[in-house]
């Protein structure tokens, strides 16, 4: 009974084990476990798989972020798989060589890495025999040495960026974007010079407060040959983000790049927003103002009320990239003008236009007609008529003089600088002023003006020189020249009568010697000076000794 039994026993084990073979499930001695070791950088370590051992693990401690090479020269017949992941075991790549203990294969991969724990593995991904053998690997490493602060992964977290500071990034497998951000206290230009040493796209995109693109770039580069980017854009004042990304999420588009930044206000004092007729910025006449068309504000509205018919000048220079649009209307939308002029930054354009208007108010526009990026830039703006100013006339002002006359309109304030003091007074009911000052040296600029509320006409004058210069004093006269004394810069004349026979200039000692046609002795000369004004002194005669 009891072997009758044992044979019932071993059969039906033998009936399952064909059963489970008969299904496709194989049987197998169990292998030992996948060992772990440290990798250390610049170490070539040396290991082994085998049927029992299909697998080896090292661990890389990576303590700043840079570029990791792996080295592998393998010994396996066939294929060896060599795949490389994270501490949260995701594959930054998963690769294999073929070669045999004959033919060795040399493999060689890199890839950009943030700082933290890696883990290399050598396997035999599908447990063939044939995939047994000896292997060295070796590990080394290049840090980036960048000073960019993580995380900066998005506008919440950008990192501050300082204009003309440079901060070294680096994109690699596991951080694909870095955000800055820009704040701008003023408008103006904006520059942006990059150096990367990226494989091999770098993605450059500059973003407003409101996530809106103001450009989005890119630049081919290397680590051997990098690649050099510069760009400019005009902006107004406030936040904004640059972003350098891996578009595409390639592995090749990781390394390190050096940014810089920096800004040049436009100092323009054209009042925002003013970019229509409702808010159209008041301009006054013969007041110049100057104005800026950016990425985020490409038109500029003035407003002008002409309050008698008359002609009207329009002045700018423009220091816009590349042209810069005009368009003058009317309060009924009616287009009266429409011009541009074409200059740069570098080369401004001048714009000068007269044209006869009638009384009313208008509107002249400064825009960038298509919406162009490079139709931006900074730009003078000047307004002016003869028939809004105060009239103003000056008489002649000589060294003499003690009082400024002239005319302009009735009870209007005229003002006088003269020799840095300031004078005023009106004029009367018909116009004319007169305004007591100090005598003034030849020479001397006088500023007189007269404001409304159009604007301001100066005039400027010169103080002319109506002050003789001192008879010269003789010190010697002889047959061949007349030596002496005078005024500095004067012009000495001798005559014999009504013949000029000799001149000379006086030098800066105040002394003079004339040479003059030959004189008899006792001859009577007359001698005199004469100033670059034409101012005559009084005459001296002498006797030829």
């Amino acid at each position: 009974m009891n072997r009758m039994m044992k044979a019932i026993s071993l059969n039906a084990k033998i009936v399952v084990i064909l059963a489970l073979l008969l299904s496709g499930v194989h049987l197998f001695v169990k292998k030992a476990a996948a060992a772990e070791f440290n990798l250390p950088l610049n170490t070539n370590v040396k290991g082994v798989l085998t049927k029992n051992i299909t697998s080896n693990t090292y661990t890389v401690e990576l303590n700043k972020a840079g570029r990791f090479f792996l080295n592998v020269t393998s010994y396996v017949d066939s294929d060896t798989y060599i795949r490389l992941l994270d501490d949260e075991n995701d594959v930054v790549f998963d690769d294999y060589t073929s070669g045999s203990s004959e033919s060795p294969a040399k493999y060689t991969n890199w890839v950009d890495l943030e700082p933290g724990k890696y883990f290399v593995e050598i396997y035999n991904k599908y447990d063939w025999d044939e995939n047994i053998g000896n292997y060295t690997l070796k590990a080394t490493f290049t840090a980036a040495n960048n000073n960019e602060v993580e995380q900066n992964n998005g506008t919440v977290n950008a990192q501050p960026l300082k204009f003309n500071q440079a901060v070294t990034g680096f994109l690699s497998w596991n951080d694909e974007v870095d955000f800055y951000k820009v704040t701008l206290p003023k408008a103006g230009r904006f520059h942006i010079d990059l150096n990367t040493y990226i494989d091999s796209n770098t993605y450059i995109k500059l973003l407003d407060n409101n996530n809106e693109t103001v450009f989005d770039h890119y630049t081919e580069g290397s680590s051997k040959n990098p690649a050099k980017y510069y760009n400019w854009v005009d902006l107004e004042p406030g936040d904004y983000y640059l972003e350098v990304y891996n578009k595409y999420d390639w592995d090749d588009n990781t390394g390190k790049y050096i940014l810089k930044t920096s800004f040049t206000p436009a100092n323009n004092n054209e009042k925002e927003s003013n970019n229509g007729t409702i808010e159209a910025q008041a301009l006054p006449f013969s007041q110049t103002v100057t104005g800026f068309l950016s990425w985020n504000d490409t038109i500029d509205y003035y407003k002008f009320t002409l309050p008698k018919s008359g002609k009207v000048t329009f002045n700018s220079v423009s220091y816009v990239d590349e042209t810069t649009f005009f368009q003058l209307i009317n309060s009924q939308n009616d287009e009266l003008l429409s011009d541009y002029v074409e200059g740069s930054s570098k080369n401004p354009a001048k714009y000068s236009k007269t044209i006869e208007l009638k009384k009313g108010t208008y509107f002249f526009k400064v825009y960038n007609k298509y919406d162009w990026d490079d139709n931006t830039g900074k730009y003078t703006l000047k307004i002016t008529s003869p028939v809004v100013l105060a009239p103003l006339t000056v008489d002649k002002v000589s060294d003499k003089s003690t009082v400024i006359k002239g005319k302009t309109a009735k009870n209007q304030e005229v003002i006088v600088k003269a020799s840095g003091k300031t004078y005023k007074k009106k004029a009367n009911s018909v116009g004319a002023f007169s305004i007591n000052i100090p005598k003034q040296k030849a020479g001397t600029k006088i500023e007189v003006s007269a404001k409304n509320k159009y604007g301001t006409k100066k005039v400027s004058i010169t103080v002319l020189d109506k002050t003789p210069p001192k008879t010269p004093t003789i010190k010697k006269a002889t047959v061949t020249y007349v030596e002496g004394k005078g005024e500095k810069a004067s012009t000495i004349y001798v005559y014999k009568g009504s013949k000029l026979v000799g001149k000379a200039t006086v030098g800066k000692k105040g002394t003079f010697k004339a040479k003059i046609s030959k004189q008899k002795k006792g001859s009577k000369l007359v001698v005199y000076a004469k100033d670059k004004a034409g101012n005559k002194s009084g005459s001296k005669t002498v006797k030829v000794k």
